[in-house]
């Protein structure tokens, strides 16, 4: 991957991270992996995602009303069966 070209262990680990998520691309607890860009004058790797509403910083942060145990269990199933697969 040219933006890790000089750092084997990350470019190692991108690897594996493209490959996990073009493997569960079809899971429905798992954002799929559209695609992959590159800006080569900034040595960046960007991956182009479906879009999200939004994400769990937000849910759990930002949210003015507590979680209840319901919303708690219902993420913690999602998650998990996004590991499951």
């Amino acid at each position: 991957i040219r933006p890790y070209k000089a750092d084997e262990i990350i470019a190692k680990q991108t690897l594996r991270e493209i490959r996990c998520l073009k493997l569960l691309g079809a899971h429905p607890n798992v954002s799929k992996l559209l695609g992959l860009s590159i800006n080569d004058k900034k040595q960046e790797l960007y991956f182009v995602m479906e879009l999200m509403e939004t994400d769990m910083h937000k849910i759990i942060s930002r949210s003015e009303q507590t979680l209840s145990e319901a919303h708690i269990k219902c993420l913690m199933k999602q998650l998990l069966e996004g590991l499951k697969a």
